[in-house]
């Protein structure tokens, strides 16, 4: 199976069957969110302690893509530092040292072009 055909088993996965999806009760911080260009809507829950990402969940409103898109970010940045995360996080947005993506997240890399 070549690379793109990876890619979008990938999607699907993570769209139908989204990692720590579902509110989080016990969440010390949340936030929402929607895209302004298609209407999704994400809520986002999280458990952080000493700058520590100790849980992440999320509920969204939205496409497959969204819903995958959330998924393998969460699964990157959940049980890592705050500065960890954020690291991550500026790459992904500003496309620099994109190679050094973690595991999947590189694919929505990919995605946005």
């Amino acid at each position: 199976m070549d690379s793109k055909n990876n890619d979008y088993n990938l999607i699907l996965k993570h769209g139908l069957n989204p990692y720590n999806y579902g509110k989080l009760d016990k969440a010390t911080n949340y936030i929402n969110g929607q895209n302004e260009e298609c209407g999704d809507i994400i809520h986002l829950y999280a458990i952080i302690k000493n700058n520590y990402i100790e849980k992440l969940n999320f509920v969204c409103y939205g496409c497959t893509l969204s819903k995958a898109s959330s998924s393998i970010l969460l699964k990157e940045v959940e049980k890592k530092s705050l500065l960890n995360s954020l690291n991550f996080i500026n790459i992904f947005l500003n496309e620099k040292n994109v190679n050094n993506l973690p595991g999947e997240a590189i694919i929505l890399f990919k995605l946005r072009k």
